[in-house]
């Protein structure tokens, strides 16, 4: 008879202090010669994209049939996580930036029929020091999906010299590029506070019965630290770290003079792009989607990079991942896009905070998608005749309410929540 017992899991949450948000006016002058036309925005961007999307999801679809030779589901980087599997593909890690925490999966080492704690304590912790000391630039060059695409990019030879070596978790140490010793002394405290104060739920089994369902967990104890953790029957084990909790926060004030520069520059308000940065990516920098889109802001390069970079540099370019992964890139051209969409696409909704929240939801999914949530067209044009007769709250209303995709409502939502929370990083 399978024994359950059901433990109750502690939540490793970190919230940064609200600030009083008040009234945010998003008026500024329009500077029309830094804007392409509306023709030049839809030349040639549409084959573009499509070609990126094409040559992402066959590199995407050739890296996730290797894995699933090895494991059950593959798992792979998205937007918010970064995943990375051993030569061998025995042990997996992921650093999940929107739960803050890092998780490795690996064989159960056993001694005498046990479970040898000793020894798979010491492989989890050499594997947190690894990821702790991976720089972007390594992070990039040794993942299968981005070695696809670059063979496919010619252009990323011109940008692959932009992406800085500082570590992906730069946030947790004083120096952008930290010592071996810097990494093993906090991958101690981490492996610590995971094995000690964390655990996920799961159901406690009896590991001596014969009549386990298959993919259930079983519960070994750790004598050496009078703790439980969760061992998978396909002799694999995962550990879930705690990133420290005011990861968050010291991410953001590492970015601050990276958001003022170009919210200065191009007249955004910083709370909104750090707003949008934690919406979109959690801080991520590695952040790659299906779109495909990269980095903090979630820059698609065929599109949203094409048409920032008309603005910022007075002709088309189509950037690389490799640029995108570079966090000051990336901010910029996230700046200059939210520009381009306050300025000239909406630039005649005459309410500011009405045009910031249809700017916001732009970001998201597109002016034309916007538009429909109003005269069910796409096509702006005529929608903001329809939005100027409209107060603000009737905007934001109607756009939480018709905007066609639940993600963007959701997103719109979250936006402006966390505004509030950067208005005095």
């Amino acid at each position: 008879m399978i024994k359950r017992l059901w433990l109750k899991a502690s939540v490793i949450m970190f919230v940064l202090s609200a600030m009083s948000s008040g009234a945010s006016s998003w008026v500024i002058d329009k500077e029309d010669d830094l804007i392409p036309t509306t023709k030049d925005v839809e030349e040639g961007s549409g084959s573009e994209w499509l070609m990126d999307q094409k040559i992402h999801r066959s590199a995407l679809r050739q890296y996730v049939r290797g894995i699933k030779k090895h494991w059950d589901r593959a798992e792979v980087s998205d937007a918010t996580t970064w995943v990375v599997y051993s030569e061998d593909w025995a042990i997996k890690r992921v650093v999940d930036f929107k739960e803050n925490e890092v998780r490795v999966t690996l064989p159960r080492e056993e001694k005498n029929g046990r479970i040898d704690f000793v020894k798979t304590n010491a492989e989890v912790k050499a594997q947190l020091i690894k990821v702790l000391l991976t720089g972007l630039d390594g992070a990039y060059e040794d993942d299968p999906v981005s070695a696809t695409v670059r063979r496919e990019f010619k252009g990323d030879r011109e940008y692959l010299a932009s992406l800085n070596s500082d570590v992906v978790l730069s946030e947790l140490f004083s120096a952008k590029r930290p010592s071996t010793r810097d990494a093993q002394r906090l991958a101690t405290r981490m492996m610590q506070s995971a094995l000690i104060t964390y655990q996920q739920n799961f159901a406690a089994l009896d590991s001596n019965s014969t009549d386990l369902p298959k993919g259930e967990k079983v519960l070994a104890k750790n004598s050496s630290l009078g703790v439980t953790v969760p061992v998978t029957l396909n002799k694999k084990l995962t550990y879930t770290v705690p990133l420290p909790k005011d990861r968050l926060r010291k991410k953001a004030k590492e970015l601050k003079p990276t958001v003022a520069r170009y919210a200065g520059q191009l007249k955004v308000p910083s709370e909104l792009l750090f707003a949008i940065i934690h919406t979109e990516s959690h801080f991520n920098p590695l952040a790659r989607s299906s779109a495909p889109a990269y980095g903090l802001m979630q820059i698609v390069p065929a599109t949203a990079g094409r048409d920032a970079s008309r603005a910022l540099f007075d002709k088309p370019k189509r950037f690389s991942a490799s640029y995108l992964y570079n966090p000051t890139n990336n901010i910029e051209l996230g700046a200059a896009y939210l520009n381009l969409l306050y300025y000239r696409y909406l630039g005649d909704i005459s309410k500011p905070k009405s045009r910031m929240y249809c700017a916001i939801a732009a970001y998201n999914t597109g002016a034309a998608n916007v538009a429909k949530a109003f005269i069910r067209r796409p096509q702006m044009n005529k929608a903001i005749p329809h939005i100027n007769k409209m107060s603000d709250d009737e905007v934001l209303e109607r756009l939480l309410e018709g905007l066609s995709a639940r993600e963007t409502q959701l997103y719109l939502r979250k936006v402006l929540s966390r505004k509030a929370l950067y208005k005095n990083v």
